[in-house]
C-alpha cells in the first residue's frame, strides 16, 4: 500500500487501514513524506511528480522485483 503525506484522496491513515485489513501475508506499507524524502507527496505526485521517477518508482519496482 502506497500513500503520500499530503494526499487528500488516500490519507496515510486510510492507507494504514487498507494495509491492516489486507489478508495478504506478503504486504508492505509505504508512506512517502518530507521527513523521509525531503518532499511532500500528494496523490498524483506519487506517480507523475518530478521526484517520483527517482524516489517512488524504484521503491515500487524493487518490491516487485523481489517477488518476480
Amino acid at each position: 500500500v502506497v500513500a503520500g503525506d499530503q494526499d487528500p484522496l488516500v490519507t496515510p491513515g486510510d492507507a494504514r487501514r487498507c494495509f491492516d485489513e489486507s489478508l495478504s501475508q506478503d504486504k508492505t506499507l509505504l508512506i512517502f513524506d518530507a521527513f523521509g524524502t525531503g518532499y511532500h507527496w500528494g496523490h498524483v505526485d506519487l506517480i507523475l511528480g518530478k521526484q517520483a521517477p527517482s524516489i517512488v518508482w524504484p521503491a515500487l519496482t524493487g518490491w516487485l522485483k523481489q517477488r518476480a
